[in-house]
């Protein structure tokens, strides 16, 4: 009776272990695994992006990658390779207001003081060695909106101070007082970094 105990527990045992054993295995996988992949995270090669303003997306692009856990940027000769093309950066007024004039009064005249940044890319990811497309071509939209002020109303661009003093607005301001340049190029790279994360996204939420 004592040695089928004994010759039981030692099964158990042995049983026990090869269960932890395979579930460990199992919890070491991959997080993303490319086509021919032997390491943790798979490599990727992203190339510039035409038409990116000072390559801020092309740098969120590396950013969000690299920074998601399942994916290491390589400059070249990554085991996949990310090809993206600005399909269409457009900015649309969305908001406007009165104008006046220089004594304050208000003209019936319509200015636009909030725009709206859509910013479309096509998007293909790549296996580097075959050229086989693993997701993709397809289209990823982001929006941004922003705040600006174009007038040359002085009491619209200053104020006087409790000591008497003329300040400017601008520097007080949270970018709502910009130029709609000043503000497109406050909003780009914001809006780039969502884009950025957006297709990270889509990739790692795709089967293929």
């Amino acid at each position: 009776m004592n040695r089928t105990k004994h010759l039981f527990s030692q099964t158990w045992a042995i049983l026990t272990f090869i269960f932890l054993s395979v579930g460990l295995l199992s919890s070491c996988g991959y997080h993303f695994t490319g086509p021919s992949s032997t390491e943790e995270t798979t490599s990727i090669s992203i190339p510039y992006v035409k038409d990116d303003i000072e390559g801020q997306l092309t740098d969120e692009l590396i950013r969000a990658f690299a920074s998601s856990g399942n994916f290491s940027y390589r400059s070249e000769g990554g085991q996949l390779e990310l090809r993206v093309v600005i399909n269409r950066r457009r900015t649309t007024p969305i908001g406007w207001r009165y104008q006046r004039e220089v004594d304050g009064l208000i003209v019936d005249e319509l200015i636009p003081v909030e725009g709206r940044l859509q910013l479309a890319v096509d998007v293909e990811l790549l296996d580097s060695v075959t050229e086989e497309t693993l997701f993709g071509p397809v289209t990823i939209t982001a929006l941004a909106d922003y705040d600006y002020y174009e007038t040359d109303v002085i009491q619209d661009l200053s104020f006087i101070d409790s000591a008497g003093v003329r300040q400017t607005s601008i520097k007080f301001s949270l970018g709502q007082l910009d130029s709609s340049e000043g503000a497109f190029d406050a909003a780009y790279p914001y809006l780039s970094g969502r884009l950025a994360k957006k297709i990270v996204d889509r990739i790692l939420r795709a089967s293929y």
